[in-house]
């Protein structure tokens, strides 16, 4: 894959986030810094509707008034099952460091042959095909799933 210099500047880069639960295992979790993607993409294009602070308080405490029951849910891995439009702009994440060794230590066949040095650093360019938490347009491909 060819990257144009565009690509580079909007680049999406990772972000590994783990600590130590309490049992002593380690959990792990994946994500777009999406710090380096307000330089290119609009809030229009990146939010989804969501209701404001007031609006929850407000019927909040009509619902407790009325004393209906009320429930929230949260759906696991809800961005990771959201597919990205490939026929628009193609959106490639930057992986460097620890990660690409570890990428290419556990799958040699498919990440060894795109492993490029930068600066000294192993660095792994590789397409997104689906949102991940922390990419800015995550919650809007996720709401016009619906």
């Amino acid at each position: 894959m060819t990257i144009c210099q565009k690509q580079k500047e909007s680049m999406q880069w990772k972000v590994l986030c783990f600590w130590f639960k309490k049992c002593g295992r380690i959990k792990a979790r994946t994500c777009a810094n999406g710090s380096t993607q307000r330089q290119y993409i609009t809030k229009d294009e990146a939010t989804s509707p969501t209701i404001s602070h007031e609006a929850t308080i407000i019927t909040g405490v009509i619902e407790a008034k009325q004393q209906r029951d009320i429930m929230t849910a949260d759906i696991p891995n809800a961005f990771v099952q959201t597919d990205i439009d490939q026929s628009g702009e193609k959106i490639i994440m930057k992986i460097r460091g620890e990660l690409v060794g570890i990428l290419v230590e556990v799958s040699p066949e498919i990440y060894s042959n795109y492993v490029v040095q930068e600066k000294g650093q192993s660095v792994l360019y590789v397409q997104m095909l689906k949102a991940l938490y922390g990419m800015m347009v995550s919650s809007l491909l996720y709401y016009k799933k619906f």
